[in-house]
């Protein structure tokens, strides 16, 4: 009963946002619990069928030995598999060596007047760290699906080739982050993957340092990745 309160309380939250994040993302750990009872019961089933099955002169000690021998053998493959795809994963890292280097560039090379950034939600929260500049949306650090509209809005923004410079202005965003095509003439490329708004515009006098990089984008960039 415990395994389906906690397993409808999870679909419930991730599904229509029901309840407390927290908790959702914890109820792994309760049905990890739940798990390992279930576990402990299936383990004492089969030294009682092992006690069975050898002779009385064997059923004390033998039994216990024999469950523990099934035990390591089911045991040990699939902790050794575990591991291994899990080795190389790079856990609490959100961005790669690509991305520090662009958002060390932007933090050295845009004016100060560059204060807020359009970019894929999930290198919202490093961009921000990094630059010391804000972002438009950055997923949540919560484990929980639960996530601000904006999040989407973005995404469905850069997907587009960011097209209307004036959505980007009414939400005081002056720089794009993206490996996507961007199809918008207002924006100047600046560095790989950075696009900003025109620097008469964003900078104030005698601040101005950003070296553009090429012409006013066009629709002649890369294709969608």
């Amino acid at each position: 009963m415990t395994t389906v309160l906690v397993a409808a309380y999870a679909f419930l939250h991730y599904q229509f946002g029901v309840g407390n994040a927290a908790l959702y993302s914890r109820s792994i750990l309760y049905l990890s619990l739940l798990l390992l009872l279930i576990a402990g019961l299936a383990t004492s089933d089969v030294r009682r069928w092992l006690a069975k099955v050898l002779s009385l002169r064997w059923a004390g000690g033998a039994s216990f030995a024999a469950a523990g021998l099934v035990l390591v053998a089911v045991m040990l493959p699939s902790l050794g598999l575990s591991l291994e795809s899990r080795y190389e994963e790079q856990y609490y890292h959100r961005i790669g060596d690509t991305q520090y280097e662009d958002f060390v560039w932007m933090r050295d090379h845009l004016c100060t007047g560059y204060e807020r950034a359009l970019t894929e939600p999930q290198f919202g929260r490093a961009f921000a760290a990094i630059t010391g500049r804000h972002v438009y949306a950055a997923i949540p650090t919560t484990a929980a699906p639960v996530r601000p509209a904006e999040v989407d809005e973005a995404k469905l923004v850069l997907r587009d080739g960011v097209p209307d410079a004036d959505w980007l202005r009414e939400r005081g965003v002056s720089i794009v982050y993206t490996t996507r095509r961007v199809e918008n003439p207002e924006l100047v490329k600046v560095h790989d993957r950075v696009y900003v708004l025109p620097e008469t515009e964003v900078c104030a006098a005698g601040t101005m340092h950003v070296a553009a990089k090429s012409e006013p984008v066009r629709a002649s960039l890369d294709p969608l990745q």
